[in-house]
């Protein structure tokens, strides 16, 4: 509502928004199956290898390999879950997704303090 009022009545998001029914039930579903089952599989990994490798550096280390795939998997599913093109989380240009600030000039203003005078 506010990009209408600011960009113009012809203005038309970049990426399709699903419904509130659509991103609910596939945000459920993503949650409920494909989040909770590479959770309880991580975990189950985990567990195995600081048990039965010998190293804990190098269980620490699978670990790691394996979460960094479950981040790999994880976002497609949720994006195909949702309903959205799997491009939508690089929808945005490489400039705009660095914010840009600006220094303001802060100009401080002294006040001449007049004290009156008790008689």
């Amino acid at each position: 509502a506010m990009h209408k009022k600011k960009e113009g009545k012809e203005w038309e998001p970049s990426i399709p928004v699903p419904d509130l029914k659509t991103s609910a039930l596939g945000m459920g579903a993503f949650l409920g199956i494909s989040c909770n089952l590479r959770y309880q599989l991580l975990g189950g990994a985990d567990r195995w290898m600081t048990e039965h490798l010998t190293s804990l550096a190098g269980a620490v280390s699978a670990t790691a390999l394996g979460r960094v795939v479950n981040n790999q998997v994880g976002e497609p599913t949720r994006l195909f879950a949702l309903g959205l093109p799997m491009h939508a989380t690089m929808a945005k240009t490489a400039g705009s997704a660095i914010p840009q600030f600006t220094k303001k000039k802060v100009v401080k203003k002294r006040r001449k303090v007049v004290k009156k005078r008790v008689a």
